[in-house]
């Protein structure tokens, strides 16, 4: 199976975030409660937008391959086929 590079993205944004807040909660552990809320902050603003972005580019691609192509040299009129559901 063949990976495209969004999803390889993906994948490394979610290992980043994972490897990110394993590496904090241990440094927290250690030194006694030195708190990054800034750089924590950045790090998940940035990547979790990083992930936000692609969702929504798949949500649209995977709409616009899902909208019906009709045109008008098909003959077929879009009313029409709305009258014949509701009928």
């Amino acid at each position: 199976m063949k990976r495209h590079a969004m999803d390889i993205y993906v994948i490394f944004c979610l290992t980043v975030l994972l490897a990110y807040t394993v590496a904090a909660l241990v440094i927290f552990c250690q030194t006694g409660g030195a708190e990054t809320a800034t750089l924590t902050t950045c790090v998940f603003g940035s990547f979790g937008g990083e992930i936000l972005a692609c969702c929504l580019i798949k949500i649209f691609k995977l709409k616009r391959e899902r909208e019906p192509t009709v045109s008008p040299e098909d003959g077929i009129d879009i009313i029409d086929l709305d009258e014949e559901v509701k009928g």
